[in-house]
């Protein structure tokens, strides 16, 4: 039986998902780049608000190199779709930002 959501909980996964159709079409991000991406956008729970992932993590998780990752999450970031809080030696914490809110 699946937990009920609060209403704040379900506009967040409603807006995830048109963040990852937000990204889908965005010209300048690769397949490869689409696909770190993707899987950032859904692992990111409301609660947490994003994710908590080492860069080597993802790149396994999606079987590209760990360059395809931060080149990705860079882009993103650069661009205004992702806050991505680096700490060293540990997870970062990547963060979809919903800009039409």
């Amino acid at each position: 039986m699946e937990k009920k959501r609060s209403p704040a909980e379900e506009r967040y996964y409603i807006d995830r998902e048109r963040w990852i159709e937000q990204i889908f079409e965005y010209p300048d991000i690769s397949h490869a780049e689409f696909k770190v991406l993707y899987f950032i956008a859904k692992r990111s729970s409301y609660e947490k608000l994003g994710s908590y992932w080492t860069v080597a993590r993802i790149a396994d998780k999606c079987r590209c190199s760990t360059k395809t990752v931060s080149e990705a999450t860079g882009k993103a970031s650069r661009s205004g779709f992702l806050r991505v809080k680096h700490t060293l030696g540990r997870e970062n914490f990547y963060a979809p930002l919903f800009f039409w809110l």
